[in-house]
């Protein structure tokens, strides 16, 4: 990925229940690491889609580092 700290990946398992995204960030001195985990419930919400799972772990990484930089 790019555009997040010097070095993103991403990883997913997206088959079966749950879905799992993982997100791991380089910057400078820290590693960043996010899971989102996302179970099927037959009463629940939908489950959010692949492209939903990582621009949330994306978002949450944005805030972090903006974070970090401040601080």
């Amino acid at each position: 990925m790019t555009g997040l700290g010097d070095r993103a990946e991403a990883i997913s398992e997206l088959t079966g229940t749950p879905h799992v995204v993982l997100l791991i960030v380089w910057s400078g001195n820290a590693v960043i690491q996010i899971t989102y985990t996302s179970y099927a419930s037959p009463s629940g919400p939908p489950m959010p889609t692949p492209a939903a799972q990582l621009a949330t772990a994306t978002a949450m990484a944005r805030v972090i580092l903006a974070t970090r930089i401040q601080a």
